[in-house]
């Protein structure tokens, strides 16, 4: 039986780039280097899954919120922008058991003064969120930094299997 993992793609406009390497590195080496382990990611990426039908007052916004809060692990990809939607995102994740991991692709050395900086910075001084400088996007180091975070959850994954399987005995 193979077990699946959604991964809920989260990202400011400008990190249209960033998302999709997310899918090719999940299609191309994340779940082929799994595969023996019986687990494959699905990235769920706005660009390719549009919203349902909306009825009422809900929104897009509260749709892709939806979507994040079903995920297994939500994947927020930050450069300098930070969208409404990915707000609410990621404050709507840090309220539930959903796991969150965030990406920040700047330089460890570097200061900026975005409203992604201030944004983390804020989260980080209530301890409510810790995130990872990746490097700039056009760095290894920002590869890695995905690679990791898709490798984390899927030892996680394998470790959680092995331990309901114990637990069942």
């Amino acid at each position: 039986m193979i077990t699946q993992y959604c991964v809920f793609v989260s990202s400011g406009d400008d990190a249209v780039e960033l998302r999709n390497r997310v899918d090719g590195l999940i299609r191309n080496a994340v779940n082929p280097g799994l595969a023996a382990h019986q687990i494959r990611f699905d990235a769920d990426l706005w660009e390719q899954k549009p919203p349902r039908r909306l009825s009422g007052r809900e929104t897009v916004d509260d749709e892709f919120v939806r979507r994040a809060l079903n995920s297994d692990l939500v994947m927020t990809l930050l450069l300098a922008k930070l969208g409404n939607g990915t707000k609410k995102e990621i404050e709507a994740v840090l309220n539930s058991p959903t796991e969150l991991k965030a990406l920040w692709f700047v330089n460890r050395d570097e200061a900026p003064q975005t409203e992604v900086a201030k944004y983390l910075g804020k989260l980080a001084r209530q301890q409510k969120l810790r995130y990872r400088r990746a490097g700039r996007p056009e760095t290894p180091e920002s590869s890695e930094a995905i690679v990791q975070v898709l490798f984390d959850a899927a030892l996680e994954s394998v470790t959680r299997n092995r331990r309901d399987l114990r637990e069942r005995r």
